[in-house]
C-alpha cells in the first residue's frame, strides 16, 4: 500500500508537471487574477498644485489625469513545485516577465489606494516562478526603458525641478530560513510562494492582496517669506516688500566662493526599476553630473508657470510662496563641496501694488544645511525662510570745512628791500 501511494504521488506530480509545461507552453493562465494595492507613501502622488507627491495621513494618493505608475511582474526565484523546470530566471523570457511598463493608476477606495490598469492579468498556471511587483512614477514609454536579463532602468530627461520621481515594490519570495527569522512565533509556511497563483490558494492569503511601497527619490525645497522690523519693531518699510522670484543654481569646491557660473544641475537621472543580481540597488536614482546640466532652476507657481511676483511680505508672518522645488540629492559624482544656492530677487511696491523699485542684481546665497539636519536625503523637504527687511534708501549728505587761516609767519617774509 504505501508502495501504491508513493507512485500515485509521483505520477500525480510528473502530471501537474506536464500540464504546467503544456500550459506555459500555450500560453495558459491561472484563474487567479492579479491585484495590486499601495501599501502606504511617506509623502504620495499629487494633488492640484503641488508639484510633487502628495498623499494623506494614511500614505493614500491619486495618479493625476494624465500621469501614470509604470507597473512590472517579474519572477525573482524559482519556486520548485515543478522540479523540471530548469531554466533560471531571465527578465527577457516571457516566462519571467508577465507585466511590463504596464500604464497604471492610483485610485483611492474605501480608505485604501488601488492600483488598477486598462487590461486583466491572471497569475501564470504553471507555478514555476515567484513573482515580486515593481512600480515607478512617473511612467515612461518602453523607448526609454533598459531591459535586461537580470535588470531594468528607467532614463529620465528634462528635469526642470517639476517632476517628482518614486520607486516601490512588493514583498517577494522568502525562504523558509528567512520566514523563521522574520516570524519565528508565527512563520508563514506559504511565504515561498510569494506570489504565485499557488500562494493564492492557501489559507489565509485567499484574499491577499500585494502591497507596493513606494518612496521619493528626490530631495525638494520649500521657501516661505517674512519680514523683518526696524529698530522701532515696524514692518512699513518690510511690508512694501514683495518676492519677484527665486531660482536654484549650484557649485562645487572647484567653481570656489561665490562662483556660480556654470551648468552643475542635473537634468537627466536612471532609476533602477529592479536589479535581479543586487537588490540593494533596486529603486537607486543615479544622475550625470558632468553633461545635460542646466544652470539654474526657477522656482513656479501654483500654475506651474514661473513665479512672478505673487507674494508680498506681511509683519512677521511666514508665508509659504510658489511650489516646491525638486532636486537631485547630491552624491559623489556632485564633487567635493557641493552646494546649492538661491538666487533671490525682491521689488518694492506702494499700496496700489504699483512698482518702486526692483532689487534683482544680488549673488545668490548658499543654502546652507544646520548641523541637526545632517546631509541631503531623498523624500526630505527642507524649509528655507527668505527673512526681507524694508529698503533703506540710498542718500548721502556733504559738508566743506571752512578755510582756516594761518599766522603771518607761516611762510618766511619776502624782503625786497
Amino acid at each position: 500500500m504505501a508502495t501504491a501511494f508513493a507512485a500515485c504521488s509521483q505520477m500525480d506530480e510528473d502530471q501537474a508537471a506536464w500540464q504546467a509545461s503544456e500550459a506555459a507552453q500555450a500560453g495558459l493562465e491561472s484563474n487567479v487574477e492579479v491585484r495590486l494595492s499601495s501599501g502606504g507613501f511617506g509623502i504620495g502622488i499629487s494633488t492640484r498644485g503641488s508639484g510633487s507627491v502628495e498623499s494623506d495621513n494614511e500614505g493614500n494618493f491619486e495618479t493625476p489625469e494624465n500621469e501614470y505608475i509604470g507597473i512590472y511582474m517579474l519572477a525573482t526565484d524559482r519556486i520548485g513545485t515543478n522540479p523540471e523546470e530548469a531554466r533560471p530566471v531571465d527578465w527577457t523570457d516571457y516566462r519571467c516577465i508577465k507585466m511590463t511598463n504596464v500604464q497604471t493608476k492610483a485610485v483611492t477606495e474605501a480608505g485604501k489606494t488601488n492600483l488598477k490598469w486598462d487590461n486583466t492579468y491572471w497569475y501564470p498556471y504553471e507555478n514555476w516562478y515567484a513573482f515580486r511587483f515593481y512600480g515607478y512614477y512617473p511612467r515612461v514609454d518602453d523607448s526609454n526603458i533598459t531591459l535586461q536579463s537580470n535588470l531594468i532602468v528607467a532614463n529620465y530627461t528634462g528635469l526642470d525641478g517639476t517632476t517628482d520621481i518614486i520607486h516601490g515594490k512588493s514583498k517577494g519570495y522568502c525562504s523558509d530560513e528567512d520566514e523563521l527569522s522574520n516570524n519565528p512565533a508565527n512563520p508563514d509556511p506559504w511565504a515561498k510562494y510569494r506570489y504565485s497563483a499557488q500562494y493564492f490558494r492557501k489559507a489565509g492569503h485567499l484574499d491577499e492582496c500585494p502591497s507596493v511601497d513606494f518612496g521619493h527619490k528626490l530631495m525638494r525645497v520649500q521657501f516661505y517669506i517674512q519680514g523683518v522690523g526696524d529698530e522701532n519693531g515696524s514692518y512699513e518699510m518690510a511690508n512694501k516688500m514683495m518676492l519677484q522670484s527665486v531660482a536654484i543654481k549650484a557649485r562645487n569646491s572647484v567653481m570656489g566662493p561665490g562662483n556660480w557660473d556654470g551648468e552643475h544641475i542635473p537634468t537627466k537621472a536612471y532609476l533602477v526599476v529592479a536589479d535581479l543580481e543586487n537588490s540593494g540597488n533596486t529603486g537607486t536614482l543615479t544622475f550625470d553630473w558632468e553633461n545635460d546640466c542646466t544652470e539654474s532652476i526657477v522656482m513656479r507657481d501654483n500654475d506651474n508657470q514661473p513665479y512672478d511676483s505673487k507674494d508680498k511680505v506681511n509683519g512677521n508672518e511666514e508665508i509659504k510662496v510658489g511650489r516646491p522645488i525638486l532636486l537631485p540629492v547630491p552624491d559623489a559624482g556632485a564633487g567635493d563641496g557641493f552646494i546649492y544656492g538661491a538666487q533671490i530677487s525682491l521689488k518694492m511696491v506702494d499700496g496700489e501694488g504699483n512698482t518702486l523699485a526692483t532689487f534683482n542684481d544680488a549673488s545668490p546665497l548658499d543654502l546652507n544645511l544646520k548641523p541637526e539636519a545632517g546631509e541631503y536625503k531623498a523624500g526630505h523637504t527642507y524649509k528655507v525662510i527668505i527673512k526681507i527687511s524694508g529698503p533703506q534708501q540710498v542718500s548721502l549728505k556733504a559738508t566743506l570745512s571752512d578755510w582756516e587761516e594761518l599766522n603771518d609767519d607761516a611762510f618766511d617774509d619776502l624782503d625786497l628791500n
